[in-house]
């Protein structure tokens, strides 16, 4: 068990000792601090945090229960057990009432350590309540961040097609299909041409077979023609399938263009594995470099389109390893090099430019930001409604509002 951190309220030197004893009796790691009046308890109270505070009912300069009162509102969390020489039934239920965890009677002590050692259990248990339940709420909000920000159209329906929940790509999608925006409730076939809704019929036939489906369909949007990648899986509850998932990946427009050669150049494991992820779900695949002198060897030897590039790396850093791109006059001399960097303002964006770089990108890389500086590499910004001018993208670094904003 870790280190025990106490607050004992306590005026009687012989009886703090006593309970010292008795803890060190039961094996615990401790450290005690005694405040011998209510204004020493308030003061230790508000200098540091404690596992456990003991305290009597009768103490100089206040009282438990105002003892109880500071505890609630500092330390909420915190087990409160008052050790004291009388309480009658009222007061004891009341204190329950207001807070306190548990009172022990000075002249019944042999409760003592069974009952601190029940409240420090219970206190661990809802201390990982809480920790699972902060948890929760924060899978939560990253799987609605993740199913937000990516350009993958996802939505959910049941047996009948009618729409149960969906991201706002697949809002968009439903407006190219049938210039309308989704609505929960909505019948799903609705939005499709006649023609297209065999795919889906087929589709749900299949799932209601409890198998997966994969298929595509060519989608026809202000004069192009977009492949729409489509994966379907069961829903079920309580054993019976319910509905369908939908995944359903839009092709770039321009798709028949040549893929881009792109470089990435970055030393962190996890933002490496973000990036590659996105880039990977937008088709495309990248080479990669952990630092600064390596990408500059790469892209002598290699003709790159794309180079996203980290800022702070070993061996050789972002500006370094720019400045030294476009200087040697190699194959990628003439690439377009994107910041990648976890820094935001405007002193950073105007050294990023001087470097040679021509736009800067924020830390979590969002999915929209990379979309769009493809566009640009491809010149086909118009196609992207998030795309933003190569000068506002050194003033602004990227991020979910600004996207959605522009």
């Amino acid at each position: 068990m870790a280190l025990l951190t106490i607050l004992h309220l306590e005026d009687d030197v012989f009886f703090s000792d006593m309970v010292e004893s008795l803890l060190h009796e039961q094996g615990l790691d401790f450290r005690i601090r005694r405040a011998a009046t209510y204004p020493e308890y308030v003061t230790a109270l508000r200098e540091s945090a404690y596992g456990l505070i003991l305290s009597d009912h009768a103490v100089p300069g206040g009282d438990g229960l105002e003892a109880l009162a500071q505890a609630r509102q500092h330390a909420p969390d915190t087990p409160f057990i008052f050790v004291t020489g009388r309480m009658g039934e009222e007061v004891a239920v009341d204190s329950l009432q207001r807070g306190a965890w548990d009172y022990v009677l000075k002249s019944n002590m042999s409760r003592f350590t069974h009952t601190v050692m029940r409240s420090l259990a219970a206190a661990g248990e809802a201390a990982a309540l809480r920790k699972a339940q902060l948890r929760i709420r924060q899978d939560q909000s990253n799987l609605r961040a993740l199913i937000e920000n990516t350009s993958d159209a996802i939505w959910s329906m049941d047996t009948s097609f009618r729409i149960v929940v969906f991201n706002s790509a697949a809002s968009l999608l439903a407006m190219k299909l049938g210039g309308e925006p989704m609505v929960v409730g909505d019948d799903f076939l609705g939005y499709l041409p006649e023609r297209d809704r065999k795919v889906w019929r087929e589709a749900m036939a299949q799932v209601v077979a409890r198998k997966r489906y994969r298929g595509s369909q060519l989608l026809h949007w202000q004069g192009q023609e977009i492949p729409l990648d489509i994966a379907c899986n069961p829903i079920s509850h309580d054993g019976a399938v319910t509905g369908m998932a939908v995944f359903a990946k839009p092709g770039l427009p321009g798709s028949n263009h040549e893929p881009l050669r792109i470089l990435v150049v970055e030393d962190n494991p996890v933002n490496l594995a973000v990036l590659m992820g996105i880039l990977d779900t937008l088709g495309h695949a990248a080479d990669v470099a952990p630092h600064g002198a390596k990408a500059v060897e790469l892209s002598a030897r290699r003709g790159y389109d794309l180079i996203f590039m980290d800022i702070r790396m070993p061996v050789m850093d972002g500006y370094q390893a720019s400045r030294a791109i476009r200087g040697k006059g190699g194959a990628s001399s003439a690439a377009r090099i994107v910041a990648v960097t976890s820094e935001t303002d405007e002193e950073l964006a105007e050294k990023c430019k001087s470097s040679g770089m021509d736009a800067v990108l924020a830390k979590p890389i969002l999915l929209w930001p990379v979309q769009d500086e493809l566009a640009r590499a491809y010149g086909l910004r118009k196609n992207f409604p998030s795309a933003i001018s190569d000068s506002q993208a050194l003033q602004q670094v990227s991020n979910p509002g600004a996207l959605e904003e522009g």
